[in-house]
């Protein structure tokens, strides 16, 4: 998404986050309006660095986690809150990698990994589980890979690979069947990048200032 497009959405975003935060003075012990807000923080996360201002998507992506982890902590058998968990982990980790802190980044790759390998153990027929745990792996090899580490980075995407070779095989249609497609949905805020520099060119020319997603 372009600049001024993300500018335009913040006072929305701002705006969510202040409903959001009221609701959970009122009812502070209400899950759903805290799951909202940590939603609405790692929204303005995201916008943040998009916008490239890396400290203060920080600052959002803590808070957002602050409250994943202690909705865990209160349920932790809650699959839909470990999910949210690994999100969170997933973001803080993607924002190190941007500002080339390779090792702060693995660190939050990994412990978003071991809750997505706990979900697919738990319930290995869960697409979207699998999913997630392919990108996980894609993640960190990316990072080892950007780090020097070549046979490291191999493992990983291996692992990637197979599992979505393995959700390719598991959905395939017969042949000549027709299938209808859904439109498609919206998995929430984010700005993807159509032209970002690969990790390895992040790390070995580090950015000055926070550059956009």
């Amino acid at each position: 998404m372009r600049r001024g497009r993300s500018s335009e959405a913040l006072p929305l975003l701002n705006e969510a986050r202040e409903l959001d935060e009221k609701a959970v003075q009122q009812e502070p012990g209400r899950a759903d309006y805290l799951r909202d807000l940590s939603v609405s923080y790692g929204r303005l996360g995201d916008l943040q660095r998009a916008l490239g201002n890396g400290e203060t998507a920080r600052q959002f992506f803590e808070k957002s986690l602050d409250i994943a982890e202690q909705l865990v902590q209160q349920e932790p058998g809650r699959a839909d809150y470990l999910r949210d968990l690994s999100v969170s982990y997933n973001k803080l980790g993607d924002l190190q990698s941007d500002l080339g802190n390779g090792e702060a980044a693995r660190q939050f790759f990994e412990k978003s990994l071991d809750i997505r390998e706990r979900l697919v153990q738990r319930e290995p027929g869960r697409d979207d589980y699998l999913r997630d745990l392919s990108v996980s792996y894609e993640r960190l090899g990316d990072l080892q890979r950007a780090l020097g580490n070549g046979e490291a980075a191999r493992r990983l995407f291996e692992k990637s690979f197979d599992i979505r070779e393995m959700l390719v095989r598991r959905n395939a249609r017969p042949a000549g069947s027709r299938s209808r497609r859904s439109p498609p949905r919206s998995s929430g805020f984010a700005f993807p990048p159509k032209h970002r520099p690969s990790s390895a060119t992040r790390f070995r020319n580090p950015p000055r200032s926070p550059k956009n997603q």
